[in-house]
């Protein structure tokens, strides 16, 4: 394994946790902007991991669907939250791009809306 290797695998343990983090964020305060394009940081890294076959596709599937779930969640508590529904509808456009989460496409990418 290459150090760089190394590195990719330290990412992938770190974005997931702080995944975990940033859904902490988002319920604590869902006006704050910066929970939202943290998460969507976290979400091109995840897709870089998948590219490089260091994540499952469909582990990073799962921590997609995972998260618009939780979004819908926080949506029904915080109807009034500003950036919900933005970036509840680009993690939906991700999903439903099966080109995004294609390990062997370098076609499309998660960008911003």
């Amino acid at each position: 394994m290459f150090a760089d290797d190394r590195q990719w695998y330290a990412k992938r343990a770190k974005c997931i946790v702080e995944l975990e983090v940033n859904l902490t964020a988002l319920y604590t305060e869902c006006d704050d902007q910066s929970s939202w394009y943290y998460m969507r940081t976290l979400f091109t890294i995840i897709q870089e991991l998948v590219e490089k076959k260091i994540l499952p596709q469909s582990e990073g599937a799962k921590l997609l669907q995972e998260r618009i779930e939780a979004i819908k969640e926080l949506l029904e508590v915080e109807p009034d939250c500003i950036y919900g529904d933005r970036f509840l509808k680009e993690l939906t456009a991700l999903q439903l791009c099966g080109v995004c989460w294609n390990e062997n496409s370098e076609k499309a990418k998660y960008t911003r809306a």
